[in-house]
């Protein structure tokens, strides 16, 4: 998938399944894209039933209304049987490693083609390279002037405003078919995106989607009125309960 091509889901109609009592994985049902409190759990690995004391994690795929107890480590990627994702086409055949502990899921990346992001549920700092997501667009954040002489030389991408060294920063911005778009001076202290105000106006946003601003001297990352996620680095750990989107669908995770 190129940098930045967030894939158009159509959720499918809403449908009542039944629980999957058997070990073997089962296609999982369409359902409504926002899962029921209690969806039905279609999948156990088998090292779950052998391992007592490992941890296991519930996973939801938001798109499917399909709920999966696995223990890890889960290897993301296609062809995998008994993985949420294991049919997915946005996937190669081995892009990250999930290690499950009882408090955070620890992710190992291993193939930087398809990214991991992660729903931000409250506010995260920026550090220069950042990326993160919002509607249907992908934005890079780039903390010097040098990284945007670099891009303009090599890609030709046109710097929007003045052509002065921005205070703080830019934001690359790539659109959903991976065009980029153009990059933005952030020049105030605060600066909002979204639909109806701000730079740039982007249709797929919400009125007052998100805020980049400075506190303390960092770049904070803040929703407003409308989801975003940031792309998860090379390694981390991610305390749960927790959203990741994988390929071109979403899971929440959480453990049991």
């Amino acid at each position: 998938m190129p940098p930045g091509r967030v894939p158009k889901r159509q959720p499918a109609p809403a449908g009542n399944h039944e629980e999957n009592k058997n070990d073997a994985v089962q296609t999982p049902h369409p359902g409504s894209a926002q899962p029921p409190s209690a969806p039905p759990v279609h999948a156990v690995s088998s090292s779950a039933a052998s391992q007592s004391t490992s941890t296991h994690v519930r996973i939801i795929c938001r798109e499917k209304n399909t709920s999966w107890v696995l223990s890890g480590p889960l290897t993301v990627g296609r062809g995998h049987g008994g993985m949420p994702w294991q049919d997915d086409p946005f996937l190669t055949e081995r892009d990250a490693i999930i290690t499950v502990t009882s408090d955070a899921l620890h992710i190992e990346e291993i193939s930087p083609v398809n990214p991991m992001f992660r729903l931000v549920d409250s506010r995260v700092l920026l550090s220069s390279g950042d990326w993160f997501m919002a509607g249907n667009s992908v934005f890079v954040y780039m903390r010097s002037h040098s990284q945007i002489s670099e891009h303009n030389t090599q890609g030709g991408i046109t710097l929007i405003g003045s052509s002065e060294p921005s205070p703080w920063g830019y934001l690359r911005h790539i659109a959903a078919n991976g065009h980029v778009m153009g990059i933005y001076p952030l020049w105030s202290s605060s600066e909002e995106l979204g639909r109806g105000n701000g730079l740039p106006r982007i249709p797929s946003l919400s009125e007052r989607h998100l805020r980049i601003s400075i506190q303390a001297g960092t770049v904070v990352l803040e929703p407003l009125s409308g989801e975003v996620w940031i792309r998860i680095s090379e390694s981390g750990r991610i305390a749960l309960p927790t959203v990741l989107r994988i390929g071109s669908c979403e899971y929440e995770f959480s453990t049991i």
